[in-house]
C-alpha cells in the first residue's frame, strides 16, 4: 500500500468513526425538555445561561451577575406548567420511537 492510499484510508475510516459516533448522542426525551423549555428564560434573567442537562432532565446553570437565579426558575417552573412534558412528549413522540 502507498502512503497516499495509507492516509486516505485512514481519513476515510476516522470520518466514518465520527459519522457513527454523532449519531449515538442523540439527547434524551427530558434533555430535549428541559433545553426547550429552558432557553427562553436565559433572556428574562440576564447573565444566566444553561450550561448543560442531563439524560433525566436535571439541568445546570451558571453566570456573570450575582442573583441568586430566582428569576430562571420562576420562568422554567411557569413555562413547564404551561407545557408538561407528558404533553410536549405527546406532540415529539415521533422524534423518539425506536428505529427497527
Amino acid at each position: 500500500m502507498t502512503n497516499m492510499t495509507r492516509w486516505t484510508l485512514s481519513w476515510l475510516l476516522m470520518v466514518s468513526a465520527f459519522v457513527t459516533g454523532c449519531a449515538t448522542f442523540k439527547n434524551t426525551p427530558q434533555q430535549d425538555y428541559a433545553w426547550e423549555i429552558g432557553k427562553p428564560c436565559e433572556q428574562v434573567s440576564a447573565g444566566l445561561r444553561m450550561d448543560r442537562v442531563e439524560p433525566d432532565g436535571r439541568y445546570w446553570i451558571s453566570g456573570t451577575n450575582n442573583t441568586s437565579g430566582r428569576e430562571f426558575f420562576e420562568c422554567f417552573d411557569e413555562r413547564a406548567r404551561k407545557l408538561p412534558y407528558k404533553r410536549w412528549l405527546e406532540q415529539h413522540k415521533g422524534e423518539y420511537e425506536a428505529k427497527r
